[in-house]
């Protein structure tokens, strides 16, 4: 639902554009404008869905500023060059961008919804042992620094649990009990995820008759990187 009415606002505020400009209360720098100027939308549009969703706040924020630096020099406007030194800024402006509003969506997810399952640590590390008896949802974050997360002493809701895993400049160790299938999704700006097995035996259940579902865990972020251990 919420990404068709961002597309209805897109598509919107395009049609009203090009109304402005055909009928002249509105004039571009480009008198060639027409629909096809506009195709740059694709990108913001697709960007924003993105942003709203689950998927990576750095890889959207990059979507939104392309499509808009193409759609304002398609209008005919005079649009910085890009040099290497720009582009580096931008993209630690995105990234913190990306870190503000993955903190200020999490902080109000919890305040709507009051959830006790919502962890993060920001330039420091820490670990966390979850210890209800079932595991069901949750996010775990870690920006300039690194998290475990220890699920090794609860049971994984056998009708399937999710993970949101987010990293800025970090790492995440996730602790799962060995034979949990884990599904990972989503995308890391240079980074990536692993699954370590070598690790099995270091660590092990304190809780017997522990029955092994399937986690997704769900990555996102920049420069970091999230490893499944299997204990």
């Amino acid at each position: 639902m919420r990404s068709k009415i961002i597309w209805a606002f897109l598509l919107l505020a395009v049609s009203v554009a090009l109304i402005l400009n055909i009928t002249g209360v509105v004039s571009f720098p480009n008198e060639k404008v027409n629909l096809w100027t506009f195709w740059p939308v694709v990108l913001i549009g697709i960007g924003l869905t993105s942003l709203f969703s689950s998927g990576s706040r750095v890889i959207s924020l990059l979507f939104i500023f392309l499509g808009g630096y193409w759609l304002y020099g398609g209008l005919g406007y005079e649009a910085p060059k890009m040099t290497m030194e720009l582009v580096g800024a931008i993209v630690l402006l995105l990234i913190a961008l990306s870190i503000l509003f993955s903190a200020v969506k999490r902080q109000s997810a919890t305040r709507r919804a009051s959830r006790k399952n919502s962890f993060s640590t920001v330039f420091s590390s820490g670990k966390i042992e979850y210890g209800d008896d079932v595991f069901t949802k949750g996010d775990v974050s870690a920006v300039f620094g690194g998290t475990s997360f220890d699920l090794t002493n609860t049971q994984i809701n056998p009708d399937g649990a999710y993970l949101s895993a987010q990293v800025h400049f970090g790492g995440i160790e996730i602790f799962v009990p060995d034979g949990t299938n884990v599904i990972t999704k989503g995308f890391i700006f240079f980074g990536g995820v692993s699954h370590d097995r070598n690790k099995k035996g270091t660590m092990t259940s304190s809780r017997e008759g522990i029955h092994n579902g399937t986690l997704t865990v769900e990555v996102s972020g920049a420069f970091g990187g999230v490893n499944i251990v299997y204990v």
